[in-house]
């Protein structure tokens, strides 16, 4: 199920930087792949850890489950509550607070591809120890 979570979330993570590409049109959809993209990668890695994620698009409350696991990670979910709001705030016309900046998005579509990465190289080098131990 991990591998899983981590396929969808590196989905989202793609779809998002292929629209980048397009520019600030696609601004709210690649907003939308940022969140989706963080959400799955932290459900995986809690998947792996064996805890059942729940059913939320909460970020804030999946990192608070994922920090007591590796407490070095707590770095990388600063602002993940503000993220949150782009599961639904900015997909349909009577969410939206206020526009959302283009070079925000490109921010924390850099953050995405950071906690992407360190997720999965986290269960990755787990998997590994957990073979050869």
């Amino acid at each position: 199920m991990t591998k899983q979570w981590f396929t969808y979330a590196a989905r989202d993570l793609k779809a998002a930087k292929l629209m980048m590409t397009h520019g600030a049109q696609f601004k709210n959809e690649i907003a939308f792949h940022i969140q989706q993209s963080i959400e799955k990668a932290l459900k995986g890695f809690l998947v792996f850890h064996e805890q059942r994620p729940p059913k939320t698009h909460k970020l804030d409350e999946l990192a608070d489950l994922a920090k007591p696991i590796d407490s070095t990670l707590s770095p990388l979910f600063r602002g993940a509550k503000r993220i949150s709001k782009y599961a639904v705030s900015y997909r349909y016309p009577n969410e939206e607070e206020k526009p959302i900046l283009f070079s925000k998005v490109k921010a924390d579509l850099a953050k995405a591809t950071k906690i992407y990465d360190r997720l999965l190289k986290e269960v990755t080098s787990l998997k590994s120890s957990r073979e050869c131990g």
